[in-house]
């Protein structure tokens, strides 16, 4: 390196900067470029770079991070704060190239007048595999998401800035259906190849204002900054359940996985992390009770920090059960076409003397944690059926929820069977709603059963459909008399999207000679739009919400106000 400026400190300071292929540059007080070694030329070069492109300010040269700290430490310099300092920075030497740079700065005086001398040692190679470690460090290896650590920092990060605004967040763990199952039946590395095409499907639902990592094994997690709002969190979540309706192709093969999401919102459900993770975790196993494929926040599921509310309404239900307390509550399932009540489906309700209304989403998981819904189902199927008879005159298809327990019974057609016997009732007015959410491994035995069911003269209505395993795959082996279009469809049916998806349930069930029925619909522009699509039956609050018994006797006989 040739050196025409400095002192013998400097001179024997630059010569070991040349051993380690440094480069120098000597510039004014204000970055103007006044000398550049031969080196620096030689690293042009070799970069292929025209050195007649580089521009004369060193400010210039600077990524635009760099800039304003970079003029900070020049006026230290010129102040006197400071004679000195080594620094990283990246350097912009052509619009495809940066490269990360070492820099020893120093003041000296040359000519009597101030002068900024940098000595540079190229350092991008060193950079990239400190970030490659870092990278591998707080990565999981297999779907590039972040792993656990790097989450787990990101969530006490996000608890400071909540704590600093007054704003909230909300987290989400996503856990794969029958993952261990399916891993174990097809084997870990087209286990591993399905959850890396899951991960990349999340990434694209969710985009990039979301943070998305694998929490580990078939768990995610989400963290959604600032969103506190229960009905946004579950439009999230919804996204990511309709998204994962399709298969997941890998190998030429195609696999329905479904999954599971329970989400958490900080503070209100955890004003520290362990709390918040607990609580998600807990959303997340109460969804999978419940026959997965959904998502649910945690305030929506009863607390039993200390069992002590569990343990009471566990008590009471037994009770409520023995008395035959739980009553059936009717929603209307109206014809499409005449507007008129056609049918009905019976739902669970419990109003206790000292709890009050219990909602059927606390009563009916403990009621399947204790093997008691096949009790309250026929509970519920009896009393229905006596409902039915005042209306007899009215030849309305009752609809009767059936529950994964109930379907497990070796007994149930011979019990559905002397219940329509006892009262003297045809058979076929009876539909049987499963969800579609059954576990894959459950199916075959499932079918079995539905077979039965329909060769003793019962209906069969899918419920919930498109939300999970059999879809449009296993349509054509279910015995089923009706599809059940899932209400977060019907909610998108004013998007091109949604449309599109409706239309293709529609076609597909009439193609098999299914009535289509749609749920959860709200407004006359919907039920307009579900009429032009040819859809049979439709229910929601539009016309009614869940009647009780007598209330619903007398919706039935005055038919008239359907006439819309």
């Amino acid at each position: 390196m040739k050196i025409i400026h400095g002192n013998e400190n400097a001179v024997r300071h630059l010569q070991a900067m040349a051993s380690l292929k440094a480069f120098l540059l000597e510039m004014d007080t204000k970055g103007q470029i006044l000398y550049r070694s031969e080196s620096w030329k030689q690293f042009l070069q070799s970069k292929e770079i025209d050195q007649g492109n580089i521009p004369e300010s060193f400010f210039e040269l600077l990524h635009h991070d760099e800039v304003d700290h970079i003029r900070d430490f020049f006026q230290k310099l010129n102040q006197g704060s400071s004679q000195q300092e080594e620094i990283r920075l990246q350097m912009i030497l052509a619009d495809d190239l940066t490269i990360w740079l070492l820099v020893h700065f120093m003041k000296i005086e040359l000519g009597g007048r101030p002068v900024i001398r940098a000595i540079f040692q190229d350092i991008t190679e060193i950079i990239i595999q400190e970030r490659m470690v870092n990278f591998m460090a707080y990565h999981d290896n297999l779907t590039g998401l972040p792993n656990r650590l790097r989450l787990e920092e990101e969530l006490e990060k996000q608890v400071e800035n909540a704590k600093t605004s007054g704003i909230g967040f909300s987290i989400g763990f996503i856990g794969l259906d029958n993952f261990k199952f399916i891993n174990n039946s097809i084997g870990h590395k087209l286990g591993d190849r399905i959850i890396f095409a899951l991960s990349k499907r999340l990434r694209s639902v969710l985009g990039n204002q979301v943070t998305l990592g694998r929490w580990g094994g078939d768990i995610f997690l989400i963290i959604l900054p600032e969103v506190t709002n229960q009905e946004e969190i579950l439009k999230i979540g919804q996204s990511l359940i309709v998204a994962n309706n399709q298969p997941v192709q890998v190998q030429q093969n195609q696999f329905y996985i479904t999954h599971s999401i329970g989400f958490a919102v900080f503070p209100d459900d955890g004003d520290v992390l362990e709390k918040l993770l607990s609580g998600a975790e807990m959303a997340l196993q109460r969804v999978k009770s419940l026959g997965r494929n959904h998502c649910l926040l945690i305030s929506d599921v009863p607390q039993f920090s200390t069992n002590s509310q569990e343990m009471i309404i566990r008590n009471h239900l037994k009770e409520a059960i023995r008395k035959r307390e739980i009553e059936p509550y009717f929603q209307p399932k109206i014809d499409v076409k005449t507007r008129k009540v056609k049918g009905m489906e019976s739902l669970a309700r419990w109003n206790h003397a000292e709890l009050g209304w219990v909602s059927p989403g606390v009563f009916i998981p403990i009621a399947e944690s204790m093997g008691l819904l096949d009790e309250i189902g026929n509970i519920i199927a009896e009393k229905s059926v006596l409902v039915w008879s005042a209306l007899s005159g009215y030849h309305l298809k009752l609809a009767i929820n059936v529950s994964l327990q109930q379907l497990m019974l070796a007994n149930l057609v011979d019990t559905m069977q002397a219940l329509v016997a006892k009262h003297n009732l045809d058979s076929s007015y009876i539909i049987l709603e499963i969800t579609e959410s059954m576990p894959i491994m459950e199916m075959d035995r499932v079918l079995k059963q539905l077979h039965q069911l329909r060769k003793a003269g019962f209906l069969i209505s899918i419920d919930d459909f498109g939300t999970g395993y059999s879809s449009f795959s296993r349509l054509h082996e279910m015995p089923a008399n009706e599809l059940k279009i899932d209400i977060s469809f019907v909610r998108r049916i004013h998007t091109p999207d949604g449309y599109r998806i409706i239309k293709a349930i529609v076609d597909v069930g009439k193609s098999l000679d299914m009535k289509i029925i749609a749920e959860g619909v709200e407004d006359q522009v919907t039920t307009d739009k579900l009429a032009a699509l040819e859809v049979d039956m439709i229910q929601g609050y539009f016309f009614s919400k869940p009647l009780s018994s007598l209330e619903f006797i007398d919706f039935v006989r005055q038919q008239n106000i359907f006439d819309l």
